[in-house]
């Protein structure tokens, strides 16, 4: 099997219109802690189309607020998270147990 028959070539027409998620409530979370490459994992997933919710997204805050929202009011917590597609960073790696659920 060739290498362009797993990954397009870059330029491509695949390679800039990605083919979106089959499964619409299927979620993406980078559970990786601080400076374990949170940051490129959100820009590429930014790049293939993903409505993205990372530390560096300049969301407005929403990311700070984030991890004293899951302590407080989860329904509101999953409520946000509903709103994208994938999410990193704090508070998500210590919550991975509860949202592989």
């Amino acid at each position: 099997m060739s290498h362009h028959a797993l990954h397009p070539p870059v330029g491509s027409d695949a390679s800039r219109n990605p083919a979106p998620i089959r499964d619409p409530r299927a979620k993406v979370f980078g559970i990786g802690l601080g400076r374990t490459g949170t940051t490129t994992l959100g820009e590429s997933l930014r790049r293939l189309g993903f409505r993205h919710l990372g530390w560096a997204g300049g969301d407005g805050g929403l990311r700070r607020d984030l991890g004293l929202l899951a302590l407080i009011d989860e329904p509101a917590f999953t409520g946000v998270l509903n709103r994208f597609d994938s999410a990193d960073d704090y508070p998500l790696p210590l919550m991975y147990r509860r949202l592989a659920t």
